[in-house]
């Protein structure tokens, strides 16, 4: 496991870098700091994450945009409420942005976006394995069902993501992507490496138009996918 540190210096340099300098300038010195991470270690490691601190610090109406002193500082005081918020809240007012860089791979897809838009959507719980497979299974004859995706496989182990890629090959519908590097290899094996960034890659059917970022804040397009994973 990463240690705290060192997940607040990969946050600095490759999700926040070109897109916060305050978040940047924050998550590297808190992974410089020599007592701060211990504060953070507190928690449970899936309530560790950059963006929750952050987000936490403001929610409470603490120093982001000033120097890390008063940032540091005030969190030690307070640190009984920031543990609480972090514990309790999560950061995923992202979905918006993350729905924002799908759209222009359903844009081709016409049919499918204008019913989406006139049909309230019917919202299913289930595991998602089977019942991507049962919801595929019951379109309506004519209809042209259209599964898509962002950051979701990651809460995958890898043999169900597998299993999930394997579901969405055989019924040939269009299969709209949008996750991380490692999530799905036969996408990633479509595209050299990417830059020292953080960048999610989007794909129709395991083919790859662009690359994105984490939480929809680019849309890049690529030159030239490779056509079949070797």
């Amino acid at each position: 496991m990463v240690d705290t540190a060192e997940r607040y210096r990969r946050f600095a340099g490759t999700e926040a870098r070109g897109h916060s300098p305050t978040y940047e300038r924050l998550a590297e010195a808190v992974a410089g700091d020599p007592g701060l991470p211990a504060l953070i270690d507190e928690l449970p490691p899936a309530r560790r994450q950059p963006d929750l601190l952050l987000g936490a610090v403001r929610f409470l109406g603490g120093p982001v945009v000033g120097e890390y002193p008063a940032f540091r500082e005030w969190i030690v005081c307070h640190w009984p409420e920031v543990r609480a918020t972090m514990r309790e809240r999560r950061t995923q007012t992202n979905e918006p942005g993350r729905c924002a860089v799908l759209l222009p791979v359903p844009a081709r897809l016409r049919a499918a976006v204008g019913i989406a838009r006139a049909e309230r959507p019917t919202l299913v719980r289930g595991d998602l394995n089977e019942t991507v497979r049962e919801l595929v299974a019951a379109a309506p004859a004519g209809a042209t069902p259209v599964v898509l995706h962002s950051a979701v496989l990651a809460c995958l182990p890898p043999g169900e993501r597998e299993a999930f890629a394997g579901t969405m090959r055989s019924p040939g519908c269009p299969w709209i992507s949008n996750e991380a590097p490692g999530v799905l290899p036969a996408v990633d094996r479509r595209l050299p490496a990417a830059s020292d960034r953080l960048l999610f890659t989007l794909a129709l059917n395991e083919r790859p138009p662009a690359r994105t970022g984490p939480h929809g804040q680019s849309l890049e397009w690529c030159e030239h996918p490779s056509a079949d994973p070797t």
